[in-house]
């Protein structure tokens, strides 16, 4: 039996693939044929939100959505954190799912830009990491916006290295 890699227990995703699943097809079988995910694969991410990289990849492509988007909970952050406690997971933020910021907490990040970057860094590499970035960036210009804040210069010269691949 092979496995597609390293499961990840990501809160919430059961709940994110059933909905989206059931938005857009009959039934979850016809869903397992389409994707040619294996059946007991597909039950498992459901019922034990656990779910590896390359499942959420392909389910996420058959669904139209970002991959991000289902593993939104999933953070790289190792055992023992990395000193960004005090803050919110930034993909609980920057995704549809989650408690945002609130006023306080949004404005410290606008106003120190270092925050930004700091939890650009504790996010993974690759394209899924990217996408977790730019969501992330997103939502802060989102918060600027609706703060009526205006962004530091810091956070283009982030946005530009993020989508050059740079951090």
């Amino acid at each position: 039996m092979s496995r597609e890699g390293p499961l990840l227990v990501v809160p919430g995703v059961g709940k994110r693939f059933k909905a989206l699943i059931e938005s857009r097809y009959p039934s979850t079988s016809a869903f397992i044929r389409e994707s040619k995910i294996a059946r007991q694969t597909v039950y498992n991410a459901l019922r034990q939100d656990s779910i590896s990289h390359e499942t959420a990849e392909k389910a996420a492509a058959v669904l139209g959505v970002d991959t991000a988007y289902l593993l939104s909970e999933y953070t790289s952050e190792p055992a023992g954190g990395t000193g960004m406690s005090s803050f919110p997971s930034p993909l609980s933020l920057a995704l549809p799912i989650g408690p945002g910021l609130d006023d306080a907490e949004a404005r410290a990040y606008l106003d120190v830009p270092d925050r930004i970057q700091q939890t650009i860094r504790t996010l993974p590499g690759g394209e899924m990491g990217r996408s977790w970035k730019t969501a992330f960036l997103g939502y802060l210009e989102s918060e600027a916006e609706r703060l009526h804040e205006r962004l530091p210069e810091a956070f283009w010269d982030i946005l530009r290295r993020v989508r050059l691949r740079e951090l």
